[in-house]
C-alpha cells in the first residue's frame, strides 16, 4: 500500500478542524475566497497594514505560526512586520483557488528578495520564489484561522550562498 503524501495528510487535518467549528458563520465560498483574495492583495502586496483589523477576526488563531505570537490582529502585524523587514519587496501571488463552505484553500507563490535579517541570520540578497499551501477558515467576512504548508526546504536552498557553484 502506498504511503499517504503529507499535502493529502495536511488537508485532511485542516478539512476535520474547519468543519468541528460550532460557530455557524455567514458568507458563501466566492465571498470567503474574495476575502482572503483581499486580505493577500491589501495586506502582504500593498502594504496595507490597516486592513489587517477589518480582515481578521479579532480572536484569529494562525496555527502555522510561532506558539509564542499573540493571536488576533497583532499577531498577523508581527509576522507581516518581520516578513516585510526581511524581504521588503515581497509578493504573493495567488495560483489557484477553491472554497467549500467556510474553508478556503488558495495555493500561491511567495517572491521577493532577501534584503533584511531573516530567522537570525544576515541578508544574502538573493531572490526567492517559494511555493505554498494556505488553508483559512472564513468567518463573517474575516479570516478566523490559519493553516500553511510552505516548502521550507526551497527557501532554505535559495537562501544558502554556501552552495553555489563556482564557475
Amino acid at each position: 500500500m502506498p504511503k499517504p503524501k503529507p499535502i493529502l495528510i495536511a488537508c485532511a487535518l485542516v478539512l476535520t478542524a474547519g468543519a468541528s467549528s460550532a460557530v455557524a458563520c455567514q458568507g458563501g465560498p466566492e465571498a470567503n475566497k474574495r476575502v482572503v483574495a483581499e486580505a493577500i492583495a491589501r495586506v502582504w502586496n500593498a502594504g496595507d497594514t490597516a486592513a489587517i483589523d477589518r480582515l481578521f477576526a479579532p480572536d484569529y488563531v494562525d496555527h502555522s505560526a510561532d506558539p509564542l505570537l499573540p493571536d488576533g490582529p497583532d499577531g498577523v502585524r508581527i509576522v507581516y512586520t518581520a516578513m516585510r523587514a526581511a524581504f521588503p519587496d515581497l509578493q504573493m501571488a495567488i495560483q489557484d483557488q477553491i472554497a467549500d463552505g467556510e474553508l478556503v484553500a488558495t495555493r500561491v507563490v511567495l517572491y521577493g528578495t532577501n534584503s533584511g535579517p531573516f530567522m537570525g541570520s544576515a541578508p544574502t540578497g538573493n531572490p526567492v520564489l517559494i511555493p505554498a499551501m494556505h488553508f483559512d477558515r472564513v468567518c463573517d467576512g474575516r479570516i478566523a484561522e490559519h493553516w500553511a504548508v510552505i516548502d521550507t526546504a526551497a527557501l532554505a536552498a535559495q537562501l544558502d550562498t554556501d552552495s553555489a557553484v563556482a564557475d
